[in-house]
């Protein structure tokens, strides 16, 4: 599988070489994309969606992460599990929305839907979604001539995103429990997003029985 990381310069030798560390061993290749020049998050994103999703081969799965996430050592074995099950094109792996942690669906192990307000970008997992880059260009089209939309939400590449998901009634997956984790440090763009309700490395008995029910 490969993973592409979207970082900067001053978060290379932490951040992202935690993350490098916990996805290194199931990985077949992990790309950094590095704002050097610091153009920002969106262009960063964008330049990365892009690149990796163009690029996939058919049914090959893509795994694209910002620099400031953690999982499982497992991690690939249970995201390949959660497509067996889930059978849909995008998987959010982190999540802080804490109504998709009801009891049925941490029993289901997901939640699919056209989920309003759900994309965390931290950590997700994309199969055949080659054209998607093209969607969120055409949906942004739309909103080219709204200041207001590029002021408030176009400067967020995630919530784009989103709105891109829901404009295309395009189904995506969340993983219950959550399959990363944010390390909890403040984001490059300055935001303090907060932990998983949950998370699978939790150390909680009913995630560390998931772990062994997966095994």
């Amino acid at each position: 599988m490969r993973v592409g990381i979207c970082t900067i310069p001053s978060r290379l030798d932490n951040y992202t070489k935690d993350l490098v560390d916990c996805l290194k061993n199931s990985a077949t290749d992990i790309k950094l994309f590095i704002d050097e020049e610091r153009k920002g998050h969106t262009w960063n994103c964008k330049r990365m969606y892009r690149e990796m999703l163009k690029s996939a081969d058919q049914d090959e799965m893509i795994l694209l992460c910002m620099d400031d996430c953690i999982t499982i050592p497992k991690w690939k074995e249970y995201l390949q599990d959660l497509h067996t099950k889930a059978q849909t094109g995008i998987y959010v792996l982190f999540n802080r929305k804490r109504w998709h942690f009801k009891q049925e669906n941490l029993d289901r192990g997901f939640s699919n839907g056209v989920h309003k307000g759900s994309y965390y970008d931290h950590a997700v997992a994309f199969v055949n979604q080659q054209d998607l880059p093209d969607k969120i260009d055409a949906f942004w089209e739309t909103k080219k001539d709204c200041a207001e939309y590029n002021k408030r939400r176009g400067k967020h590449y995630d919530i784009v995103i989103l709105d891109t998901l829901k404009h295309f009634d395009i189904e995506y997956t969340i993983a219950t429990p959550t399959l990363f984790e944010h390390t909890g440090h403040i984001s490059s763009l300055g935001h303090d997003i907060g932990e998983s309700f949950n998370y699978i490395g939790d150390g909680t008995e009913q995630n560390n029985d998931y772990i062994k029910w997966r095994t």
